[in-house]
């Protein structure tokens, strides 16, 4: 009797025994991980759906299910829907036996018209016994209310030419075009930068829009193929001559890049002219003295000559002649004239 008690206590120990052993090593074997295949994806409206895949570290050794939770700032079916459809907003995927992936498809409304972009945010949250959430357990989806591919391509910021010439009456001004070649991003800007005269601004010329600290801020919008700003010469009635001014893309926004033609050199002609006053001989002013005897002339009197010899010219006086006359010129100051210099 003693002897078959040792034999069953025998046979329930190693039964424990077996039923504790995993694997060969006598361990229990690592939950499969679940992890995103890619944590970012950009879709646009219209876009074919987004095939969003979940890996799994090894063949999943029995079947289980993952669920994912969807958040983020688009609505689900107003801005997108997913397949499998989630009445709420978890999604819950089955995994079969001997798989290595499963996957779930996005899909953006083209109903879902919004500008700019908004995200939707995927996350492993719980997954059945034998299986565990990786590394990777989150991901974003970013829907872009545009289209990707080739149409895509960075806005090049270009002005449509490097030289302008504007006269100066010309009151209108003249509208400066830069053009967009590419896809234009909510938020996006272009910084011009002036170079000038100082004070020529008000002045010479004005821009509009306003600038600030020599700077021209503009700001195009999803859709612009190009982007125009006024400058407007004022007629100030004086001879300045030119003025040039330098402009140059200085700033741009993201998904913006600065083309070949980045600035342009603007001229305000002058229009206005000088008179050009009556020039007397020096006969004629000699005789205006004579028949005057005034010594003070009330308004100017133009004449000209040249200084001919070394006599004629001394400490604060000199002796100019023309082929009519001459006449002496004395100043209150240091004489700075010499011989030769025509006056």
């Amino acid at each position: 009797m003693k002897i078959n008690q040792k034999i069953i206590i025998s046979l329930m120990i190693g039964l424990v025994t077996l039923g504790c052993v995993e694997d060969e090593n006598g361990l229990e074997p690592d939950p499969t991980a679940v992890n995103f295949d890619q944590q970012t994806i950009d879709l646009a409206l219209g876009q074919e759906p987004a095939k969003i895949k979940i890996n799994l570290d090894q063949p999943a050794p029995q079947s289980g299910t993952v669920r994912v939770k969807l958040t983020g700032d688009a609505t689900y079916g107003e801005d997108y829907e997913t397949l499998p459809v989630t009445a709420g907003q978890v999604l819950s995927l089955l995994i079969d036996e001997g798989e290595e992936y499963i996957e779930l498809s996005l899909l953006p409304k083209e109903g879902g018209k919004f500008d700019g972009e908004k995200t939707v945010l995927l996350k492993l949250e719980t997954v059945s016994e034998g299986f565990a959430i990786g590394s990777m357990s989150q991901a974003s989806i970013t829907l872009k209310d545009e289209i990707l591919g080739d149409e895509a391509k960075p806005a090049k910021v270009s002005f449509t030419s490097t030289t302008l010439d504007l006269q100066e009456n010309q009151m209108d001004g003249a509208d400066i075009k830069i053009t967009l070649d590419g896809t234009v991003k909510p938020g996006s800007f272009i910084t011009v930068k002036l170079i000038t005269e100082l004070g020529a601004y008000g002045s010479r010329f004005s821009v509009d829009p306003n600038p600030i600290e020599e700077e021209i801020r503009l700001f195009p919008q999803p859709g612009d193929s190009e982007i125009t700003f006024k400058i407007r010469p004022v007629n100030d009635n004086q001879v300045l001559g030119d003025l040039t001014i330098q402009m140059s893309i200085s700033q741009i926004g993201n998904h913006m890049e600065i083309g070949d033609e980045d600035e342009l050199l603007l001229t305000i002609k002058e229009d206005d002219q000088a008179e050009i006053p009556e020039t007397h001989s020096v006969a004629e002013l000699r005789d205006k003295f004579l028949a005057e005897g005034d010594w003070y002339l009330p308004q100017d009197y133009f004449i000209q000559g040249i200084i001919t010899s070394h006599e004629n010219v001394i400490q604060n006086a000199v002796y100019i002649q023309d082929e009519t006359a001459g006449i002496l010129i004395r100043f209150t100051g240091s004489n700075l004239l010499k011989r030769g210099d025509h006056v």
